[in-house]
């Protein structure tokens, strides 16, 4: 027992048994206003004993309990991680996925391609680099010098004709295979299967081995697979259910990992969540704001959700109504109490665990006392 006004502890009891709280209570003639959690075993015990007396429900306790019902509800409907469209638009997403995949050039480039066209883009930075030097009237040998090209290298950069290019780049001859690609392609993207197109192709004139074609089909299913998984990969983005529950405690201002756009899209694609996250802060409003008049809505919107664990939580503010209005209207909270908890726990651990109550008990009321006197 905490007096709201000096701060000090007044008293401790071993045991929450209704009618050891009660008589106890009973010794305390001059309870006026009492804060407590939510315990309908206090609740009974403090009528029983003080009838008059104000009893205010702790609002932490009251905004634990919400949050933590919420939570258990969002657990069995979110998995650990959500998955939200790039695009807020389902059907050009849907589009996108059902689109077939073309092999072009750009998409399916060979290793050589890629090393070539790496080769070309460092020779023009090269290139380019000699240039620059040599407009600053530097001369060819110093340009070597500063670059460790050869002369011949650096007269070849600097000639209008250059071409980063190789000369026999692309001059190769075409397999056997070649003529029937496109047509391979189309009937692959068709999601025909490799042994009827190897007979379709062998009808128009191919004449090459089946090895040939098979591994042709293998390295293109590869590809486009790879392909596919990429474009699914950049439509959608990943976010952690936990980041969703620190939004139940803190605005979306306060929340670095959730951006608004990304908020603005779990409210569209997981509108359990949306449900959820405005009845929690609705509820946080009127205890701030101390809004009594919108308690009786907020039950009735509350309770039109029709969710097994919300409903929990109404009951219990039902049962306990004119406590919880008082959280509104009275400034008290169990703050003080919850805080005095933790100074016992630290004598206890001081002591090792081997006081039993009454020592505990005597301790903590002197160290009050010395507390108070100073």
């Amino acid at each position: 027992m905490i007096d709201i006004v000096t701060h000090n502890i007044i008293d401790m009891i071993e045991s929450r048994d209704y009618l050891s709280v009660s008589n106890w209570l009973k010794t305390y003639k001059n309870l006026n206003v009492v804060s407590r959690d939510g315990s309908i075993t206090y609740s009974n015990a403090i009528t029983e004993a003080h009838p008059e007396a104000v009893q205010i429900s702790d609002r932490f306790h009251l905004l634990k309990n919400l949050t933590d019902y919420s939570k258990e509800y969002l657990k069995t409907k979110l998995k650990q991680n959500i998955v939200i469209p790039v695009n807020s638009d389902i059907k050009i997403i849907n589009e996108l996925k059902a689109k077939p995949l073309k092999a072009d050039k750009e998409t399916f480039k060979t290793v050589r391609e890629k090393t070539h066209e790496q080769k070309v883009l460092q020779k023009k930075l090269i290139s380019n680099e000699v240039k620059e030097l040599k407009k600053t009237g530097i001369s060819k040998v110093e340009i070597a010098r500063r670059t460790g090209l050869s002369i011949n290298t650096v007269n070849n950069y600097l000639n209008k004709n250059f071409n980063p290019v190789y000369a026999s780049y692309g001059m190769k001859k075409y397999g056997i295979l070649n003529p029937y690609i496109d047509e391979i392609n189309s009937l692959l993207d068709k999601k025909v299967v490799g042994k009827r197109i190897e007979e379709i192709i062998r009808l128009k004139g191919y004449n090459g081995s089946s090895s040939n074609f098979r591994y042709y089909v293998t390295s293109y299913n590869k590809q486009r697979k790879t392909i596919k998984s990429e474009e699914r990969q950049k439509s959608k983005e990943v976010i952690k259910r936990a980041y969703l529950f620190k939004l139940l405690y803190k605005p979306l201002a306060k929340v670095k990992s959730i951006s608004q756009k990304q908020f603005k899209d779990i409210c569209k694609f997981y509108p359990c969540f949306k449900k959820i996250h405005k009845i929690v802060w609705q509820f946080k409003t009127i205890l701030s704001d101390k809004k009594i008049l919108e308690l009786d809505k907020w039950l009735i919107d509350a309770e039109a959700l029709k969710i097994d664990k919300i409903n929990s939580f109404i009951n219990g503010i039902n049962r306990d109504i004119e406590a919880v209005q008082n959280a509104i209207i009275y400034d008290y909270s169990n703050g003080l109490a919850e805080g005095s908890v933790n100074k016992m726990k630290v004598i206890k651990r001081i002591m090792y665990g081997r006081c039993d109550f009454k020592t505990l008990r005597q301790k903590v009321l002197k160290l009050e006392e010395l507390r108070h006197i100073n």
